[in-house]
């Protein structure tokens, strides 16, 4: 049986700290300390007076204090040594591959001062002889950066210099050559023996260049150790829609009271078409994959580039080590530790991201987005209706000449069902927003937001935890799973690497028989169809429970229990069978002139059918004959893939789709296993799982 190979939303999890984790004990004990009249006040008040049970708790700082104390971030030189000498060890035994990996941990753990840069001389070294040559010169380059000693200059000129023979750029061979000569002569302290001997070793090497012409040039700019930080974005389908800029302008954005905000096709859809290409709000990389992927653009890592500042992270590049710094990794470098061994959701570290990459002065002006108007904090009215109201927001119009803005202003706007939450469903998430204020306060974040502002340091701390109260609020609907591509994998070979806030994705509505797939790049959604999607007809993705393999019961248990809502989608409401029960039988034929559904309306019209849309007739030889047309098509596709020719077999696929949505209405069997095809050729166009394996620096 084909597995469903669309990612879906993370929900129903929210703020709940995960399952044996510390902070699950901490909400336990809490909970449990509440006597029947704290939990009668708790849910008797508004949402300040609760976060006014934890905000000053001793639990909970104490909690913090003891995973900041057993968790630092901060870089550890002995262990560091250890590791280094490991490598050492396996490089001299020729076991180069055991070198690299012993000094890609010593890198996460060595202060990034001149014994980083010997590290990084060392794992150049070990590349080298793994032929890894541009990354090689990469790691070259690192520890000229990090202050290599002069005197030993000459011997990254002459790796430099070898790496560029091997890769044909014998011009810029000859330059790293006469650069380690020059090196060579200014080094003091070194035995004249070997001096000479060196010398003659490069020199000779020199000549060889001197024979030879380049053949390309360095690739050397801004080299990244991942295989889809470069990948292009694509262009959507009929270019960019003026009021939802992330989208093809053959989408509108519509409004009901029943559905809130969906998107709706107004022109002709093809399968395979690029409908939408978002940038994330937010988005965070879970931590089991901190050392396997780019920290901020989640690309797999070949040969990491470690923080310089903790020992928990990686990155792709400079470039990118740069911009996580710039953004937001300076607040959370030192922290880290503490929020991987808390055992929160990844919501959580979404809310504290919105923040942290968000200028500090002007979160506190968020609080305006949320705040009752014209009341006191201290008032009883309830403050959780107050503010913006998500959920009827638009009312029943066609907003499609609207433009939907993607800032802080939209985020704060996206459904949170505040009107349905319990107090006990609010437990966590007020317990969570007082932890993570916490944790900021142990930050240089904090005294930023204080700068330039009157207001007292009671009352900023109350209004940036409403802040991230609400975060958590709209993260826990409206949060997709981002995702990447493992070939090698037997089963799934979809893999999550964390979580994202896409504004306009959210408003796509679920269907477990879905419209779309969506991949990543980097930190980009890109959603293809897997359909013809109709004028007129909504635009649907999932939320994680798809038809083809889960029964009707378990799927609206499922978005029940995790979304709030009861699903009515055609596949819900008609009741569709798992793929492993479909068949080809059953057929239920389209009106190729309207697309409804077509039934025979009297025996006499033979193979004639009247649709009962538009009543023309409707031959239904030519979609017999179309279907016997479709089963070649697969077969001709399959033989494509089988030969590794993706392109041509992921095209008659789509062609194979768009001739049985023609003349078809789901479900049918050989329609969704092209579907699920599909799929997966699509997924395998984004972001890509590392082949480094897992390791955690604080257990090294």
């Amino acid at each position: 049986m084909l597995s469903s190979l669309s990612v879906g939303q993370i929900g129903g999890g929210d703020s709940t700290p995960l399952p044996d984790s510390e902070m699950r004990k901490l909400c336990l004990s809490l909970k449990s300390s509440f006597s029947s009249e704290d939990w009668n006040h708790f849910k008797a008040n508004i949402t300040p007076v609760r976060l006014g049970f934890f905000l000053e708790n001793d639990r909970i700082k104490n909690f913090l204090h003891t995973l900041l104390s057993n968790y630092p971030s901060a870089k550890n030189r002995g262990r560091a040594m250890t590791l280094k000498n490991a490598g050492n060890k396996a490089f001299g035994s020729g076991e180069n591959k055991l070198a690299f990996e012993w000094y890609t941990k010593c890198l996460a753990l060595m202060p990034h001062e001149e014994d980083a840069a010997i590290v990084y001389a060392n794992r150049s070294a070990a590349l080298f002889h793994l032929a890894q040559f541009s990354l090689a010169e990469r790691d070259a380059e690192l520890a000229f950066q990090f202050g290599y000693p002069p005197e030993l200059h000459y011997k990254l000129y002459e790796r430099l210099a070898r790496c560029c023979m091997e890769t044909g750029r014998t011009s810029l061979a000859s330059k790293h050559l006469q650069k380690a000569i020059q090196c060579l002569s200014q080094a003091k302290g070194l035995d004249e023996t070997k001096v000479g001997k060196t010398r003659s070793a490069l020199e000779t090497l020199l000549k060889t260049c001197s024979g030879k012409s380049s053949s390309f040039s360095s690739g050397m700019d801004n080299i990244s150790s991942s295989s889809s930080g470069g990948a292009k974005l694509p262009e959507v389908v009929g270019g960019r829609s003026k009021y939802l800029r992330a989208c093809s302008k053959r989408l509108v954005l519509k409004s009901n009271e029943k559905k809130g905000r969906f998107v709706v096709a107004n022109e002709p859809i093809r399968p395979g078409d690029v409908i939408a290409v978002e940038k994330a709000y937010v988005s965070v990389l879970l931590p089991q994959h901190y050392h396997l992927q780019c920290f901020q653009c989640y690309s797999p890592l070949k040969a990491p580039i470690a923080c310089k500042s903790c020992i928990y992270v990686s990155y792709c590049s400079t470039k990118c080590q740069k911009l996580a710094w710039k953004t937001h990794h300076q607040y959370e470098c030192s922290i880290l530790g503490a929020l991987k061994h808390a055992g929160i959701s990844v919501i959580c570290f979404m809310a504290l991201r919105i923040l942290t990459q968000a200028d500090p002065k002007q979160v506190l002006k968020w609080y305006d987005l949320i705040a009752p108007k014209k009341r006191e904090l201290s008032t009883n009215e309830d403050f959780n209706s107050s503010g913006t109201q998500p959920d009827k927001l638009n009312g029943s119009v066609d907003i499609s000449t609207e433009e939907y803005k993607t800032d802080h202003t939209a985020i704060f706007q996206l459904v949170t069902h505040l009107d349905r939450r319990s107090a006990e469903s609010d437990f966590h998430q007020v317990l969570m927003a007082a932890y993570l204020l916490n944790i900021l306060k142990n930050t240089a974040y904090f005294g930023k937001v204080m700068e330039g502002t009157n207001m007292s340091a009671g009352e900023a701390e109350l209004k940036i935890s409403l802040v991230l109260h609400r975060c958590l609020q709209f993260l826990q609907f409206n949060t997709h799973e981002t995702s990447g591509w493992a070939p090698d994998l037997v089963k799934d070979n979809s893999v999550g690497l964390g979580g994202a806030l896409f504004p306009t994705l959210a408003m796509f509505n679920h269907s477990c028989n879905p419209a779309i797939v969506r991949y990543f790049i980097n930190d980009t959604v890109v959603v293809r169809t897997v359909r013809t999607i109709r004028p007129g007809e909504e635009v649907t993705e999932n939320y994680g429970p798809c038809f083809i393999t889960h029964g009707k019961s378990e799927r609206k248990a499922t978005l029940w229990e995790q979304f709030w809502f009861e699903c009515e989608c055609v596949a819900c409401t008609q009741d569709w069978s798992t793929f492993d029960k479909l068949s080809n039988d059953g057929l239920r034929f389209r009106c190729e002139h309207c697309g409804a559904f077509v039934s025979k309306m009297d025996e006499s019209l033979g193979l004639l059918f009247k649709c009962g849309r538009c009543t023309k007739p409707v031959n239904i030889l030519k979609s017999l004959k179309s279907l016997q047309e479709s089963e070649s098509k697969y077969k001709q596709a399959m033989e494509f893939f089988e030969t590794g020719d993706e392109s041509n077999g992921l095209g008659i696929l789509l062609e194979n789709i768009a001739l049985l949505d023609r003349y078809l209405m789901a479900p049918y069997k050989d329609l969704h296993m092209c579907q699920e095809h599909v799929r997966k050729c699509f997924l395998n166009l984004g972001n890509q799982i590392t082949k480094l394996g897992f390791w955690e620096p604080e257990k090294v």
